[in-house]
């Protein structure tokens, strides 16, 4: 549903987070992607600092999602500096 309401608006084949074309092979292999391999490979890595951050904090009080967000960015740039 997503990628025919992106075709209907002339962005299909358009990355939606930096707005890149997404390679053609890309879409071959997933006609409905969203994203170019690049930005699915960040979304990936963010979603598993977050899983970490999340597990690390232990199950107290539920994290709110900017907080999450955060610790999330925080933790990724200290792993990602050379």
């Amino acid at each position: 549903d997503e990628a025919l309401a992106r075709m209907d608006a002339g962005t299909y084949g358009r990355c939606v987070d930096c707005g890149d074309p997404i390679p053609a092979e890309r879409l071959e292999a997933v006609p409905a992607a969203p994203t170019c391999l690049r930005c699915k490979a960040d979304e990936n890595t963010a979603a598993h600092w977050s899983d970490i951050v999340t597990r690390c904090h232990g199950g107290g009080a539920a994290l709110d999602q900017p907080t999450l967000a955060m610790l999330t960015r925080a933790m990724l740039s200290l792993v990602m500096t050379p």
